[in-house]
């Protein structure tokens, strides 16, 4: 038996590795965004203290009330953060007609989603330094402040700014709570809690859809956002009151004067802010504005598209080599598995943002539904990706076994997106809810069992930075998935809609949906067949993704999860050798 010092630490914490499997995570997720997602941010800081479990409890019961309300008024503001990924997704055609901006329909999603992703690692070091009841608080009152911006909209530019303001308060409300899971609960007890979050954010995909479109109907789709204003009330209050946790390890630093709070500040790493943010927005808005002006050789999109891919790269570089307290640390990234499930979490984001932006707009333009009406006929894909999660935790829990789950999900991804991009106008409805549901049943098992095995071989310190990150991946990826399938549906529909004009010498376009409903019989079947060949490029990416989803699964080591409390705090005693060895 052979094994290298990294493969010991690699089987430390939450596996042992007879033929390589994984820890387990209960459902969480299906957008999210995504937004999954987010039963995997937590904090960056909290596994690196090696906190002892008993300890806290100690200073803080799990069962006292105090904590029971404090929670929900957390569960509460991680639900409607998650609400907020989902509840414009029907109602962003009505929107962007509104502001005459179907075009850009893609960055009402991708502006929320890049500056939730991009600040969550820098949330979760500065709450470990400021504490959870000043950090929660100040990310509340930029989401409440992010939402009325939002509804005091007059233009499609300021909303898309307004929700990259509602994303970074966001990324308090999605980190908090699984900052508190992790520092106060040992894995059993947090399986719970993370079921707990992981109905919260079913039901937030199931509603947020449709309150949306019953809004946007009657033309009061900025309560949308209001409404985040009077909820916002109530969790300040409650969090206020009964926000008393236990003292983090770098407030304890500063009370035995080891270091002064501007010290710990400088050892906040920011890349993630100065540099793949920015890199991020240069790469999206240089796809957005070749699409918009339909060549990618204009100086300022071959400017935009190489800026962002080397500021990208500069973030890569910096957090391997350079920066001394890096969010990916150079062990972790090296680690073939490690990348294979952070570039599976990127596809899975890209998949479910895809599809969950644009099917609705299938349904408004193609099939002539109105917001509620195509938000319905998402509940498919929906409750499939809720199912198939909750199902996928239990076999995990039952077996220790979980690689074959993200071969079968990435698998009927590839089907369900295929058989999406088959559909043509004569293709019945109840085919593509088949087809809906054959892709939520494979993307629900993705996102949840990707976080199971990204937890699975890796060291008790580094638990918390496979979580953040596996989050970090499926919100940018969700970005970058929404702005991609935009350019495609904009390139094609403007190049076929142009063409269609000077044979019909007639005068249209694709800016407000409702406009469309008032064109002639046979001009606005043509126009249908265009939007629907746009879309079937959508899923055709779709499908290309979740082929490379497939291939990055293959690449996923594997451990086997055992389900015990003294595995699960590092004590191998009672465990053979030869069970700890990689196959």
């Amino acid at each position: 038996m052979s094994m290298t010092a990294n493969e010991n630490s690699v089987a430390t914490e939450n596996s042992i590795t007879p033929n390589e499997k994984t820890n387990i995570k209960v459902d969480t997720t299906i957008l999210k965004d995504e937004i999954e997602a987010s039963v995997d941010m937590v904090s960056e800081e909290c596994s690196e203290d090696a906190i002892d479990f008993s300890e806290k409890q100690q200073q803080f019961k799990l069962s006292d009330v105090r904590f029971i309300i404090l929670f929900t008024g957390l569960l509460l503001g991680f639900f409607m953060a998650t609400l907020d990924t989902t509840i414009i997704i029907t109602a962003a055609g009505i929107i962007a007609s509104e502001f005459n901006a179907v075009d850009q329909i893609g960055w009402i999603g991708s502006a929320y989603l890049l500056t939730l992703s991009g600040f969550q690692p820098v949330y979760c070091s500065i709450t470990e330094i400021i504490g959870q009841r000043i950090s929660y608080s100040c990310c509340i009152l930029i989401f409440i402040f992010g939402s009325v911006l939002c509804g005091v909209s007059n233009s499609m530019m300021m909303l898309i700014i307004s929700r990259a303001v509602q994303g970074i308060g966001a990324a308090g409300l999605f980190t908090s709570v699984l900052i508190i899971i992790c520092e106060l609960m040992d894995s059993r007890t947090r399986a719970i809690y993370q079921g707990i979050l992981g109905l919260a954010i079913g039901m937030a995909t199931l509603i947020g859809p449709l309150l949306g479109g019953f809004l946007a109907d009657r033309g009061q789709w900025r309560w949308a956002f209001y409404v985040n204003i009077f909820v916002g009330a109530v969790i300040i209050t409650l969090t206020l009151v009964f926000c008393k946790l236990p003292l983090t390890k770098k407030q304890k630093e500063r009370i035995n004067g080891e270091k002064t709070i501007w010290k710990q500040l400088t050892e906040v790493d920011y890349a993630s802010l100065v540099l793949l943010m920015p890199g991020a927005v240069s790469l999206l808005a240089g796809l957005q504005l070749g699409g918009e002006r339909l060549s990618f050789t204009d100086p300022a999109v071959v400017a935009l598209l190489t800026l962002g891919p080397a500021l990208i790269i500069l973030f890569v570089v910096t957090e391997v080599f350079l920066i001394r307290f890096p969010i990916f640390p150079r062990h972790f990234v090296m680690s073939r598995s490690n990348i294979a499930i952070l570039a599976c979490q990127f596809t899975g984001g890209m998949m479910n943002n895809a599809i969950m932006y644009f099917v609705p707009l299938h349904f408004q333009i193609v099939k002539n539904d109105n917001a509620v009406q195509s938000a319905c006929k998402l509940l498919p894909f929906f409750v499939t990706a809720v199912v198939s999660g909750l199902l996928s935790g239990l076999i995990v829990q039952k077996t220790g076994y979980y690689r074959f789950l993200l071969w079968l999900g990435a698998a009927f991804c590839i089907v369900g997106s295929s058989l999406l991009q088959t559909s043509n106008l004569a293709t019945p409805e109840y085919l593509l809810f088949i087809y809906l549901g054959l892709f939520g049943l494979g993307l629900g098992s993705i996102k949840n069992i990707t976080t199971v095995a990204g937890q699975a071989g890796i060291a008790k310190e580094d638990l918390t930075i496979a979580t953040a990150h596996g989050q970090f991946m499926r919100i940018f990826g969700g970005a970058f998935g929404v702005n991609i399938a935009a350019v495609l549906f904009r390139y094609d529909t403007t190049t076929q809609l142009e063409h269609l004009k000077k044979v019909t010498r007639s005068d249209f376009n694709l800016s407000s949906i409702p406009a469309l409903k008032s064109l002639h019989y046979m001009l606005r079947q043509r126009v249908e067949k265009i939007c629907l060949e746009a879309l079937d490029k959508v899923y055709l990416l779709v499908a290309i993704v979740s082929g490379i989803a497939f291939i990055s699964t293959l690449l996923i080591k594997e451990y086997y999860i055992i389900v015990d409390s003294k595995t699960r705090t590092g004590d191998k005693s009672n465990v053979k050798e030869e069970e700890i060895k990689k196959v």
